[in-house]
């Protein structure tokens, strides 16, 4: 199986280099599109062109793995790294995507793409490892849930209630973090799920919304979303049906939009071998205790696949994810720019949210008493989103 799993990709991968125009691939040094440009690298009787992008940050720069493979595979390298200033592009994309998008990773997709552009017309990513082969931490947190089953009612009687004391009278990030947690635990497994990948749960918008914007039509329960894909799945191991709501959720909602668009604004074209409709075929009849092996061996199948192929140092290595710095943004450089737009007399008028309760996200981000860069991006998002089609 795992000769056979090679064999696949390697096929998807050499049908996707079939081009009449100059082509590449994004390389971020995870196992992903590290495994895509190695076996670029057989079929080619040329360098392959990579392009990676970083940050100055340390935790968020994966430039030094890319290089690693880079070398290893002796590509033509090409790097760009994302400042700050990058976020005066924010209009252009919300243009773009048309929509409140708030992937925050769109905003170095779009850079690598045009950085990319500029050699090629055509490059392969690594997109669809982790849905394929549960790569997401998410996997991990709630098969460990399995464990604590027969507690869930003791959790939303007594956990839940203490936390949520805790953490509304502390203003502590850890013990915030912790009723979020016991939250997800109260729940049962197929709402977990939308638990742990929601930004604002239910409490939070409560607060959050005034009663005008909460008037205004539905406000679903949004985990009913998760729960009724789970249940769609038609499967009984919990962690399959996980990765089949990340793939009909996730994948085409998130994560193949944001490439597609950020790609087609500047003319390149994406493609993604690991999507292959055969690939994923595939990937699908796996007993999904040869992806996550135990509790702690994510894509175990296809790191086995790759040991011959990827340095150890790459298959091994802890997962960063396409993320950007937005605590630190926040917190300095975007600081004044974030409170202007979220606080400003227009924002005010269009009565969805109520202003102090987001000066208080905003404090208690730049005052380090909780991490709000995920809420506090989404919400910049929408508002700039607001700016381009309604103002």
């Amino acid at each position: 199986m795992v000769e056979k799993n090679l064999e696949a990709l390697d096929e998807s991968v050499r049908l996707r280099m079939i081009s009449d125009v100059p082509i590449g691939a994004f390389l971020s040094g995870g196992i992903d599109s590290s495994a895509v440009v190695a076996l670029m690298a057989r079929h080619c009787d040329r360098p392959v062109k990579t392009f990676s992008i970083g940050f100055e940050e340390e935790r968020f720069n994966e430039l030094p793995y890319a290089r690693m493979i880079a070398k290893r595979f002796h590509t033509d390298h090409t790097e760009f790294i994302v400042k700050p200033d990058a976020m005066d592009i924010l209009p252009f994309l919300v243009r773009q995507y048309e929509e409140p998008y708030a992937d925050s990773s769109a905003l170095p997709t779009y850079f690598l793409s045009k950085m990319t552009r500029e050699h090629v017309t055509v490059a392969l990513n690594g997109d669809g490892g982790d849905e394929n082969f549960a790569g997401y931490y998410s996997s991990q947190i709630l098969k460990a849930t399995l464990m604590q089953e027969s507690l869930r009612s003791i959790h939303r009687l007594f956990t839940v209630p203490i936390s949520r004391f805790l953490a509304q009278h502390s203003r502590s990030n850890f013990l915030n973090k912790i009723f979020k947690f016991s939250l997800m635990l109260s729940e049962p497994f197929p709402r977990r799920f939308g638990r742990l990948m929601s930004h604002f749960d239910s409490s939070l918008k409560s607060h959050l919304e005034t009663t005008f914007f909460k008037n205004q039509g539905a406000h679903g329960d949004t985990l009913e979303l998760f729960s009724r894909l789970s249940e769609e799945s038609g499967v009984s191991d919990p962690l399959d049906s996980i990765l089949f709501t990340d793939i009909n959720s996730y994948l085409p909602g998130c994560l193949m939009p944001k490439v597609d668009i950020a790609t087609m604004s500047v003319g390149l074209e994406g493609r993604s071998p690991l999507l292959d409709h055969r690939f994923l075929e595939l990937t699908a009849t796996l007993p999904s205790s040869l992806k996550l092996k135990g509790l702690t061996q994510k894509k175990y199948i296809f790191k086995e696949a790759l040991r011959d192929i990827l340095p150890p140092d790459i298959l091994f290595r802890k997962k960063k994810g396409f993320g950007i710095p937005l605590d630190s943004w926040f917190r300095k450089e975007l600081k004044s720019f974030t409170f202007d737009v979220l606080l400003c007399d227009r924002a005010k008028r269009r009565n969805l949210f109520v202003p102090k309760e987001v000066r208080t996200l905003l404090t208690d981000h730049v005052e380090g008493i909780r991490n709000n860069g995920a809420l506090l991006w989404d919400l910049l998002l929408l508002e700039l989103w607001f700016r381009e089609y309604f103002d």
